[in-house]
């Protein structure tokens, strides 16, 4: 089920990877922030409305970018930024996607005000 949505989510050009028992990657490249979000929000949505037996399915989705090579941190920064939000998504009631864009952190689905948790040390 997982892979038929991301098959149906994902363009071609777009990688998606698992990177570890239910958590997945996904590079989008020549994708902007907004693109990035939407995507993420169409597979939370989908995902949430597959049928799963009796308990409803929950998807926590963090989502770093950079715009400009010259912006980009390494691949461990980039990928750090996305578990922090991740986690933040999950902390703030899970089911929700959570954009980290090095300051702050910004919350579709959600009507807290996220705070800012510290790097992790990958």
């Amino acid at each position: 089920m997982l892979g038929r949505v991301l098959k149906h989510c994902v363009r071609l050009g777009d990688t998606a990877a698992r990177l570890g028992g239910e958590e997945f990657g996904f590079l989008l490249p020549d994708t902007d922030v907004s693109g990035a979000m939407d995507l993420a929000e169409r597979i939370r949505l989908l995902l949430s409305h597959a049928p799963q037996g009796e308990a409803a399915l929950t998807v926590s989705v963090g989502v770093a970018s950079f715009t400009t090579p010259d912006a980009m941190p390494s691949w461990e920064q980039l990928l750090c930024k996305a578990d922090d939000a991740m986690y933040e998504a999950k902390r703030a009631g899970k089911n929700r996607v959570i954009h980290h864009d090095g300051l702050f952190l910004h919350g579709m689905n959600s009507h807290i005000n996220p705070t800012v948790v510290p790097e992790c040390t990958y």
